[in-house]
């Protein structure tokens, strides 16, 4: 079974003051309710006191609603000296306040690309809730979480090396971690720290750029169709419900999975799908089930479904990073 690997390229709040309060309620005349009723604070403060009764009995005036920050509802009017009743307490309409300087975490979602300090050219996939799958040009995957904290991001990975290569000491995976900055939708740049198992240590940077083709929405009748690799001509099926099929007719293989949506309003997918029926050098992926991410790419006037995924199962430890052109 062919594993491609896509070659990568390029692609194309505020703080609120406190506001002044509303305005009081004027004095009703005889018998009338009370003036009007006090205007809703702003921003935090507490609205004003509603107005007065008239001396016949007016109705003092209802108190003004609470800011939008978070201020309380001013209190009602007194009513009138003839046995007016008191208008009733503003409401507290405002939710609680933000703490001044509480700082909001990026968001890592996106499809970002770029390139290592060693020139290795970078695709990269990862959710709003920081999980992530890149793809490296000589075949590695990077898989793990990437976390926020204002902007600054850092990560902890697992890398895996294309079937049936290695790394410079011929281990084919290690662990890994990131530290650095996001700009959300914009950058994401940071150094990096990788160690093989058998203990080479690889260190450098990595700098990403944004591609808003990730905020095309996703759905399952987005994403159905036939897909076809180009070097094998193998072709994917996804019907309607987000059920795939793929055989291979070279190993015997066949693949049978699911897509599903992670969050309708981008364009990250989860797939999910197991190995039967291989032989040959391909039958240690029998019964293997891989998890992953996938989305669509547009190159020109073809779309790409990308699909990275990976497998463990006792000591086996298996990437997968597939390329299909829609047909």
């Amino acid at each position: 079974m062919t594993l491609l690997l896509a070659g990568c390229g390029g692609g194309g709040s505020s703080d609120s003051g406190s506001g002044g309060g509303g305005g009081t309620g004027g004095i009703g005349d005889g018998g009338s309710i009370g003036g009007g009723s006090g205007g809703p604070g702003d921003n935090g403060s507490p609205g004003d006191s509603g107005g007065s009764g008239g001396d016949d009995g007016g109705s003092g005036g209802s108190g003004g609603s609470g800011g939008s920050d978070g201020g309380s509802g001013g209190s009602g009017g007194s009513g009138g000296s003839d046995g007016g009743s008191d208008g009733g307490s503003g409401d507290d309409d405002g939710g609680s306040s933000e703490e001044p300087g509480t700082p909001t975490n990026a968001s890592p979602g996106g499809i970002w690309e770029g390139q290592t300090s060693t020139g290795k050219l970078i695709l990269g996939l990862a959710t709003e809730s920081g999980e992530f799958h890149f793809i490296a040009d000589d075949g590695v995957q990077y898989f793990g979480t990437v976390t926020t904290s204002g902007n600054t991001a850092s990560a902890s990975y697992t890398g895996i090396t294309a079937f049936g290569t290695a790394f410079g000491d011929g281990s084919s995976r290690g662990t890994g971690t990131l530290t650095g900055s996001i700009q959300q939708r914009a950058s994401l740049t940071g150094t990096t720290a990788f160690t093989t198992e058998k203990g080479m240590v690889i260190p450098g940077t990595i700098a990403l750029t944004y591609n808003p083709v990730y905020e095309r929405d996703s759905s399952l009748a987005t994403i159905a169709g036939n897909f076809r690799q180009d070097e094998t001509n193998y072709v994917l099926s996804i019907n309607s419900d987000g059920v795939a099929f793929l055989q291979d007719p070279d190993s015997g293989c066949t693949v049978n999975g699911t897509v599903s949506i992670i969050d309708a309003e981008y364009n990250a997918y989860r797939v999910e799908y197991t190995y039967q029926n291989c032989t040959g050098i391909d039958a240690v992926l029998n019964g293997l089930e891989f998890t992953g991410l996938a989305t669509l790419y547009p190159v020109e006037d073809r779309e790409l479904l990308i699909v990275a995924a990976s497998s463990t199962s006792g000591n086996i430890l298996l990437s997968a990073v597939m390329l299909f052109e829609r047909m």
